[in-house]
């Protein structure tokens, strides 16, 4: 999972929430409440998942318009395997993912177009270029290889949002602050009297849980910004 995108590490503390998981079998609010086009099955984590995220919650889904023709090297296909689609009214909600690496495309007349398309991106204002200016450059790629190009970002912040997963799984599971500083920060602590004599793992475990509760309390939402 320490190659996964933002939006697929949101995704597994969502499936972690216990209203979610109640809301996907009770189904008595609906899927945009939980910023999703459609729910997912909680049970299926990465790679295996396929989270349509709603555009009103992230930022990164690239609007666009499909027509039929065009030239050979401006078409995508968007019956291409690793394309998940969802069709709502005039729009195709479309997940380009390989499990690990995801794009999000909202597609209007697609409907109209099977098979392979030219699109027209829909692109507004300034500040709010960015998220989907970045999914447009990924995209790009894929089209032009058939693999969805890493996300770009910080590697040691990667790793620390799954070290936060970790934290917060083996906590729930009754895991121990001092368990926790021995398998997650040094495998080399010494055990017996660590608290006095290794109070920089103390601190470092206690800041480790207290920022993997803070994730699983909603601030996993932040991931898709």
């Amino acid at each position: 999972m320490v190659d996964a995108d933002r939006s697929l590490i949101c995704w597994e503390w969502l499936r972690r929430d216990p209203a979610y998981r109640a809301a996907f079998i009770d189904r008595e609010r609906p899927a945009r409440d939980w910023g999703l086009v459609r729910f997912e099955d909680p049970d299926f984590g990465v790679p295996d998942a396929r989270p349509m995220w709603s555009g009103l919650r992230h930022p990164g889904v690239l609007r666009c318009g499909a027509e039929k023709g065009g030239r050979e090297n401006d078409l995508i296909d968007l019956g291409h395997p690793l394309v998940t689609g969802v069709e709502k009214g005039p729009l195709l909600h479309c997940c380009v993912s390989d499990g690990l690496r995801s794009l999000r495309l909202d597609v209007e007349m697609a409907g109209t177009c099977a098979g392979q398309v030219q699109l027209r991106y829909h692109l507004s204002g300034i500040a709010s270029l960015d998220r989907p200016l970045a999914t447009l450059g990924r995209l790009r790629r894929f089209a032009r290889s058939g693999h969805i190009p890493a996300e770009p970002g910080n590697a040691h912040l990667r790793a620390r949002m799954i070290l936060q997963l970790r934290a917060f799984d083996a906590f729930q599971a009754g895991a121990s602050q001092r368990d926790l500083a021995l398998t997650l920060l040094d495998p080399s602590m010494q055990v017996r009297g660590w608290r006095i004599d290794q109070p920089h793992l103390r601190s470092r475990s206690q800041r480790l849980v207290k920022s993997a509760q803070a994730m699983a309390s909603g601030g996993y939402w932040a991931l898709l910004q």
